[in-house]
């Protein structure tokens, strides 16, 4: 089962509203398993750095 890393950055905007970054990764994560049906979600962190996140995906 191939295994990916996603690291994602941040408009500074929506690091100022943390309800609203809630919502922007609820609704990202709605459109992946709906578009990519055989991803899932293993891990996601909050990192530092240039990055914002780290998500640890497999895909079928």
């Amino acid at each position: 089962m191939p295994t990916y890393i996603l690291v994602t950055k941040l408009a500074p905007e929506a690091m100022r509203d943390l309800k609203r970054r809630e919502e922007l990764g609820r609704q990202w994560r709605e459109k992946v398993k709906e578009n990519c049906p055989g991803v899932k979600f293993i891990a996601h962190y909050a990192i530092l750095g240039h990055y914002d996140f780290f998500g640890h995906l497999r895909s079928q």
